[in-house]
């Protein structure tokens, strides 16, 4: 029995673009400008790369203590060009910064960690309810996560959920249309 070879001339693959890369020099400057104007506890080591299939503009990692160790590095901060290209440059700057707002820092400890976002939700839920209603539910939610850890009982009309309610309330919140 005779073998027979498929003798069909083969597609050529496109060379697929890196999925990491360096970010360019602008972008490099963003990044840290915003991080500069932070008010930090103290100072955190980060690098700044491209990620071209990431599908938002910015991510940020807490690196592993083994990869702190060997690079000297703390977080990493994935950035997607093309996104930052396409959106305009205060709306980049507000969404690099309210990324890194996440940082959360133990000055006793000198460690920080990645909390999650303090304002939860999506466009449709702000414009029927408004921010300061969500954002009472958030504060709400957040205090009996909270109170129930600690094994009290949650009764959000008591004095001292009021008081932590009135104390975190911010005000002057305005949406860029």
């Amino acid at each position: 029995m005779k073998k027979q070879f498929n003798n069909k001339p083969k597609k050529e693959k496109k060379p697929e673009e890196p999925k990491f890369y360096d970010l360019e020099q602008s972008s490099l400057d963003l990044v840290n400008d915003t991080i500069g104007k932070m008010a930090l506890a103290f100072n955190i080591k980060t690098k700044a790369i491209g990620v071209s299939k990431q599908n938002t503009l910015i991510k940020i990692q807490k690196c592993s203590p083994i990869f702190q160790h060997i690079s000297a590095i703390d977080l990493m901060i994935y950035i997607n060009e093309d996104y930052l290209v396409a959106l305009e440059g205060e709306s980049a700057d507000i969404l690099i910064h309210q990324e890194l707002d996440r940082l959360e820092m133990d000055i006793s400890k000198g460690t920080f960690k990645l909390g999650k976002f303090r304002l939860q939700t999506n466009e449709g839920i702000l414009n029927k309810y408004g921010i300061d209603a969500v954002a009472k539910a958030n504060q709400l939610s957040d205090l009996y996560e909270k109170q129930t850890k600690d094994g009290h009982e949650f009764d959000k009309n008591s004095e001292d959920v009021q008081k932590k309610l009135k104390s975190n309330k911010k005000s002057g919140v305005e949406f860029l249309e």
